[in-house]
């Protein structure tokens, strides 16, 4: 919410306390904390960040996806393109990767016949962003 209300040293304090919190979340608050120096026009420090975040996060994981497409979207802003176009890439990468392994405790695939109906929707959700979310202008493709 300090980020919203236009406070980032206040949100860049939050996620100093909650990365001392719980240090197992310090790759996500480094993340926000380089936004929060990005937003105060605080270049040098919120690169510096981003790169303690890639360091702290799970470099197979959809986390590390998500710092380096916000990342590299910062980058492209400070006209570094060359820099900023692996990280996308790696990151379509990591998310290509997810997205081809089943999800925990999915069994194989299975055909349609012989008692198995083919799928079909039940109910669509539609994705509720948080105020953080909405304020850092995040999106994705589901």
């Amino acid at each position: 919410m300090a980020l919203v209300r236009s406070d980032p040293e206040g949100a860049f304090s939050y996620f100093e306390r909650a990365r001392a919190a719980d240090p197992s979340k310090a790759a996500t608050a480094l993340m926000w904390q380089a936004i929060a120096r990005d937003r105060q026009a605080r270049a040098d420090e919120a690169d510096t960040l981003y790169h303690a975040a890639l360091d702290a996060a799970d470099p197979h994981s959809p986390q590390a996806a998500t710092i380096m497409e916000l990342y590299a979207r910062f980058l492209s802003r400070r006209s570094r393109p060359a820099d900023a176009k692996p990280l996308e890439d790696q990151a379509a990468e990591l998310r290509k990767a997810a997205a081809l392994q089943p999800a925990p405790g999915v069994s194989a695939a299975m055909r349609v016949g012989g008692g198995v109906t083919a799928p079909r929707l039940i109910q669509k959700v539609e994705p509720q962003y948080t105020e953080q979310a909405r304020a850092a202008k995040y999106q994705g493709t589901v």
